[in-house]
């Protein structure tokens, strides 16, 4: 396949919190395929914590150079946890992945030797080592403008309210256009909140945790006063926060529909994580979630968590899976999967 890339870098609009100004970088790739856009009637959605996935790849790439030619059992190996992510990936067939705990080697080696270039990855380096990517479909014909917020600063109280990053990771944004067009089809995020749980001693977390939430909901606001009130704009994450109203989250529901809600998917069928709580009782919790414009809202085909693979049949959901298998999946989160119809997205696909 043919591809021509255009390649250019910027600054854009400062956005203003906390009384300090930082700038979204920007980076723009244009893709030449072969879909074309008004056959694409629906598009599917998928959000991934991945659980270190770079680990992972890193360890499985030294197993193969250390034992090229030994074929060791897969249900005990790196090798199936590395394989389950892009099994689900080809099995569900996304045409848009937002992946969480990732870097540059482990993107590279899931979209090439894994999914042999039938997905285009973008990686964000944040400010962890657990960064955030993207796959997109290979044969979407699109201009993907790509921004940053991971220098976005806030002012910290419990350090004399001292300018600070305020993202533990970043806050990224790929906005898809037409060619040739200034106003975007789509715009997709990708969240991965801090965790409080591994920074039980700060008595600051809770604050970061708020602030984050609240800088996410003003770029949100800038991006629709930016492109429009209604423009179809899809949110993907690891929020580290329970998934609902009145939460840490709730400023991202000030704008956004839940997916879940929408499909009025049952809460004892949303569990997306686990922890081990008191005596190694696992604790089941949505901490993961595709949210969406209001707009796309009525468009919403069905949403669901996806059920991991193991042994190559479908393995059961997070509040079904015994114990014994815990460390037979690839991640500690499970992906969620939403279908959308096209219908404001892509008019042209509709007769419109």
């Amino acid at each position: 396949m043919k591809k021509f890339i255009l390649i250019s870098i910027g600054l854009l609009a400062g956005i203003l919190f906390s009384d300090s100004i930082t700038y979204a970088q920007s980076c723009s790739k244009v893709f030449y395929n072969y879909r074309e856009l008004n056959k694409i009637k629906s598009m599917r959605f998928m959000s991934l914590n991945a659980e270190d996935y770079f680990l992972k790849v890193k360890k499985h790439l030294k197993n193969i150079e250390q034992k090229p030619n030994e074929a060791l059992p897969i249900s005990d190996t790196v090798e199936a946890m590395v394989d389950a992510i892009p099994e689900l990936i080809k099995d569900t067939q996304p045409d848009l992945v937002i992946l969480l705990e990732v870097n540059q080697v482990s993107m590279e080696y899931l979209a090439s030797a894994k999914l042999k270039n039938q997905w285009t990855h973008f990686l964000f380096e944040g400010n962890d080592q657990r960064q955030i990517g993207f796959l997109i479909k290979e044969d979407i014909p699109v201009d993907v403008e790509t921004r940053t917020h991971r220098d976005m600063k806030w002012k910290n109280p419990s350090n004399n309210n001292q300018e600070e990053i305020l993202f533990t990771r970043d806050f990224p944004a790929l906005i898809f256009r037409r060619k040739n067009e200034k106003q975007p089809f789509m715009i997709a995020l990708g969240a991965h909140g801090h965790s409080k749980a591994s920074r039980k001693n700060d008595p600051n977390s809770a604050s970061l945790k708020r602030a984050e939430m609240s800088a996410m909901e003003k770029i949100i606001i800038s991006l629709k006063k930016e492109f429009g009130e209604n423009v179809p704009l899809i949110l993907g994450g690891d929020f580290n926060a329970t998934i609902k109203p009145g939460s840490e989250v709730q400023p991202l529901l000030n704008q956004l529909k839940e997916a879940f809600d929408i499909a009025n998917v049952p809460f004892s069928r949303r569990a997306t994580s686990y922890f081990l709580g008191k005596e190694g009782r696992r604790v089941l919790r949505q901490v993961d979630a595709i949210m969406m414009s209001p707009s796309l809202a009525p468009f919403v085909k069905q949403a669901f968590v996806y059920p991991y693979k193991i042994n190559g049949r479908n393995g059961p959901l997070p509040m079904d899976t015994p114990p014994e298998l815990i460390n037979m999946i690839p991640s500690d989160h499970y992906p969620v999967v939403v279908d959308i119809s096209t219908e404001i997205i892509l008019p042209e696909a509709h007769g419109k």
